[in-house]
Order: C-alpha cells, then structure tokens, then sequence
C-alpha cells in the first residue's frame, strides 16, 4: 500500500505513504531497508539468508567491540560471517550517516572463534528526496 513500480522499473512511494505518521513511515523505511540488505547479502555476496544478531548472539557467541551491533549477521557459501548494518529512510544519508553505520557493523569482530572479514553499512532511500 505504501509502493509501487512507476513506468520506469523503479519503485516510488504511493500518496498512501506520504499520508503515513511518522511512526508508520519509520516502519515501512525499517522493512525497507531490511529487504534491501538482504537482497543485496543474497545477490552479490552469496549470502541468502540474514539473521538478527541480538536474537542469536547466546547460541553464536559474537565477539562485539562496545555496546552498540549491527543488526543482521549472515553466512556466505563459503562458511564466512559477514556483519550488515541496515538503515531505512526517506532522504539520502549523509557522510556521518554512513561512516557511523559502517562503524556500527564494523563492531562485530567474530562468531566464535571465527573474524568477520565483511562489515557492510547498507541504506534504502528515495532518489527523488536526494
């Protein structure tokens, strides 16, 4: 209800969408950019399913440097665990956008005994609010 595909192949948000409160706009952006972090995990990086780090984290015994993680965790083919930070919104995000969300990911240092070699800051937007 809140997108659709324009003529154009690209999705574009409904007046439906721009009707959303905040909460609910804040919602649709949070899936949003889940669905892409996972699209992009499963597509380029061989990566096709995506967990939650905090729902796993006593069964994966993570290695995380402070307080804050990122959000998902996944497997590539070929055993390596990659750690992703997924950001949803309606404008493009800034530098310091970026950099803390890389930092963010970066802070998932292992699974196990096992580094994490790809720490992945991922964001959806709207080009048309660029």
């Amino acid at each position: 209800m809140a997108l659709y595909e324009d003529g154009d192949g690209n999705i574009a948000k409904t007046s439906a969408f721009a009707a959303l409160d905040p909460t609910e706009n804040g919602m649709v952006s949070y899936f949003l950019g889940m669905t892409f972090t996972k699209l992009f995990a499963s597509r380029y990086l061989h990566t096709p399913w995506l967990l939650h780090l905090d729902v796993f984290k006593d069964t994966l015994n993570p290695s995380i440097l402070g307080r804050s993680r990122p959000d998902l965790i996944g497997q590539s083919a070929a055993g390596e665990w990659f750690a992703f930070e997924s950001k949803g919104g309606s404008a493009r995000p800034s530098a310091t956008d970026r950099a803390n969300a890389k930092a963010q990911a970066q802070r998932l240092v292992a699974i196990g005994a096992v580094a994490t070699p790809l720490h992945v800051g991922s964001f959806a937007f709207f080009r048309n609010s660029i």
